[in-house]
């Protein structure tokens, strides 16, 4: 562990945005704590907790640097007012419900300093397999960042709780004012800009949230949320669905089976044959997902007529 105080310069700095995040934020920040790295770093939480996130942190993570607020930040703003705090030369992202290897730090580190890349993220694993609806959300949501080969490879996306970027990224932008999607919109805007690397080795274990209720209420906010940022990634195709919004009711019955060669081809074997066997209730997310897709599509069209 070489966590930094506030008088040294770190060539690290993790920011993590954070939400009424009690529950789970111990895990998160153990595991930052007993990173195996010869790698300085520093550990900075945006927090705009209600339910005492903010005393836990202080109180049994003294070592973090900690900016509490006391109205909500959404996942964007939390983000970049990190990376205000930062003095780290490369800036890694993670998030609270996110639970990073003992190499994470080390591995992303010595990504940016092989590939000279202008950011680098890595794959998220299952941390809920006991549950079916953790398990489906998870894989109807991270699917592309599923853990693949041991070499890094280029890629378009980062998600946005296993990524990172050269602090120069920031000079010329900064993520979204929107807690979904934002992560997706700002490593495909700064794909343009120089190479982003997928590090298989920097895994994260992601703690999803269980239960039926939240499971279809997520799945349409995230189809809601996917129109933004699929606007700007592929116009072309937000056009067609534009004319006929109902159409993409018809999505699931394609995404499905493309996730399930998705996992077969990239992914470890039990990740497909977990993805098989809940395929059903991932279909049935997908529709609603799509659901949501629709909405906000038409929510879009009667505002272009109004």
């Amino acid at each position: 562990m070489r966590i930094l105080g506030a008088e040294s310069m770190p060539q690290v700095s993790v920011v993590i945005p954070s939400y009424q995040s009690a529950g789970h934020v111990r895990n998160c920040l153990q595991a930052l704590e007993e990173q195996k790295t010869h790698v300085d770093y520093e550990v900075v939480l945006v927090d705009s907790s209600s339910d005492g996130t903010d005393g836990i942190v202080a109180a049994e993570f003294p070592w973090v640097k900690m900016a509490h607020f006391p109205g909500r930040k959404t996942t964007g703003e939390g983000r970049n007012l990190g990376i205000d705090l930062a003095r780290g030369r490369y800036i890694l992202f993670t998030d609270t419900d996110c639970v990073p290897c003992s190499e994470w730090v080390e591995s992303m580190y010595a990504a940016f300093e092989r590939y000279g890349a202008i950011g680098v993220g890595g794959p998220m694993a299952n941390g809920t397999p006991w549950s079916p609806t953790g398990s489906a959300g998870f894989y109807l949501e991270f699917f592309r960042f599923l853990a693949r080969g041991c070499e890094p490879f280029p890629v378009h996306f980062l998600v946005g709780g296993n990524s990172g970027f050269r602090r120069e990224v920031f000079q010329d932008g900064r993520y979204s004012d929107d807690s979904l999607g934002e992560d997706m919109v700002f490593s495909w805007r700064t794909s343009s800009k120089g190479s982003l690397m997928f590090v298989p080795r920097a895994e994260i274990r992601h703690l999803n949230r269980i239960g039926s209720r939240h499971f279809w209420k997520y799945q349409r906010k995230i189809g809601r949320a996917s129109v933004t940022y699929r606007s700007l990634v592929s116009p072309g195709a937000i056009r067609i669905f534009h004319f006929a919004p109902i159409a993409s009711l018809l999505l699931p019955f394609v995404i499905i089976p493309w996730i399930a060669g998705f996992t077969l081809v990239r992914a470890r074997f039990r990740d497909f044959l977990s993805f098989l066997l809940l395929s059903p209730l991932c279909l049935a997310g997908n529709l609603v997902w799509a659901w949501g897709f629709c909405e906000a599509l038409q929510q879009s069209k009667n505002r272009e007529r109004a």
